[in-house]
């Protein structure tokens, strides 16, 4: 259990940690770390194997390591060997609990890409 500042109280020999996690539009911040990325959806089709739904998170950076948060998956299929490497992927599930804020994040983002765009280059579908 954890008190409302969200500091671990010991329940016998279980201890429960909160994480704070706050979606914003430029990324997710997690116990006052924001960790920067760019939201999509999907493709939702039956390579993917995605949920429809599914939110998903891309690094910015290839020094990103996104901590596990529940209902989700963090993948990332970099190779040192082949000197391969790729960013982070987050993927967040409709039935996960931070959901509707995930969306929402990605929704702001959208809607300041759209405008960004619009200034930049007039009108934007």
């Amino acid at each position: 259990m954890t008190d409302k500042n969200g500091v671990e109280i010991k329940t016998g020999d279980v201890v429960i940690i909160k994480e704070e996690i706050k979606f914003l539009y430029n990324g997710v911040k997690i116990d006052g770390v924001l960790y920067k990325c760019r939201y999509s959806i999907g493709p939702y089709n039956e390579a993917s194997k995605l949920p429809v739904g599914t939110v998903t998170l891309r690094a910015k950076s290839y020094s990103t390591d996104f901590p596990e948060i529940a209902g989700s998956i963090i993948q990332n299929n970099s190779d040192p060997l082949s000197d391969y490497h790729e960013k982070d992927t987050m993927r967040i599930f409709p039935d996960s609990p931070y959901f509707k804020e995930a969306m929402a994040a990605y929704e702001k983002a959208e809607a300041k890409n759209k405008a960004r765009l619009k200034k930049k280059f007039g009108q934007v579908a």
